[in-house]
């Protein structure tokens, strides 16, 4: 009997990790107990069971390679592998049914195509799914009373800031100067010299990569500069938290900043906003950058 493999993580953080290896490790154990040889691996890494199906290119591939050949089999180690929700699972089994491909789980064996067998990974998808759709709720309820009680609730930390043991946002000082540097700097000067300046003195941008006017204009604007964090309930209602952890900004220098880049023709993003003067933007001046 002729049969593919199918595996996937959802973290690329595991792809280096056992969980890939593992997984092969069971399916090609359960195939040599079945009979079956594997001709060929199909593996999705990070690729999460939630999004569209068919936008994992290697589960749209392996259901084509079905599709065009003959394929007794296909074998994964879970259910969960190939969905989590009622309707992809229900897409992907019918084109291996059409196939004329039957679906093995390692730890129940072969699924059947009865009416029977419909009815149960219905049920069973969906207790998945349902499971899995709970516990989102109770993360981002978790996450919201967190959040409310000013500490950071998940996410990329901010730059200049880093997650203490408590929870709550701790300053980390050689950053936190940058930013009081571009807060003080964006007054008098755009931003394209501002990235240029912090380009020229090898500062990293918060993804160690080169500064650009649009890192510059998302580190302006958040609020988390003046202590304030913003929390969602599990309705997706979103609140302010004040003074939830320490400034690196005044609300002074905050106001001082968004009042001068508010003034400025680009702020807004503007391609059709000219300058003033025919060189402006092409020529600067040496002693302030303007």
């Amino acid at each position: 009997m002729i049969g593919v493999g199918y595996i996937r993580v959802s973290d690329k953080k595991q792809v280096d990790g056992f969980s890939l290896d593992e997984q092969r490790h069971q399916i090609r154990n359960y195939a040599d107990r079945k009979g079956i040889t594997i001709i060929e691996w199909f593996s999705d890494e990070g690729e999460s069971a939630y999004h569209d199906s068919m936008a994992r290119p290697e589960l749209v591939r392996m259901l084509d390679r079905c599709r065009r050949e003959k394929i007794d089999a296909v074998v994964v180690v879970y259910r969960d592998r190939l969905a989590r929700d009622v309707t992809a699972m229900t897409v992907i089994r019918k084109k291996l049914k059409d196939a004329g491909t039957a679906l093995h789980l390692t730890d129940t064996g072969e699924v059947g195509n009865t009416a029977t067998d419909d009815l149960l990974s219905t049920i069973i998808t969906g207790f998945a799914e349902f499971d899995s759709a709970a516990k989102g709720e109770r993360v981002r309820a978790s996450r919201s009373e967190a959040a409310r009680q000013g500490k950071w609730a998940g996410g990329l930390v901010a730059y200049g800031y880093e997650r203490g043991q408590s929870g709550f946002l701790e300053v980390v000082e050689d950053q936190a100067e940058v930013v009081r540097r571009i807060f003080r700097d964006v007054v008098h000067k755009g931003t394209r010299t501002i990235a240029h300046e912090l380009n020229a003195a090898k500062i990293p941008s918060p993804r160690g990569k080169k500064w650009s006017s649009t890192t510059l204009r998302a580190t302006i604007h958040r609020d988390v500069y003046i202590g304030t964090l913003r929390a969602k309930n599990r309705d997706g209602e979103e609140a302010l938290v004040l003074n939830a952890h320490e400034a690196i900004v005044t609300q002074e220098e905050w106001d001082a900043a968004h009042a001068a880049f508010a003034r400025r023709p680009f702020a807004a993003g503007r391609n059709d906003a000219r300058p003033k003067w025919w060189l402006s933007q092409v020529v600067r001046c040496k002693a302030c950058g303007r």
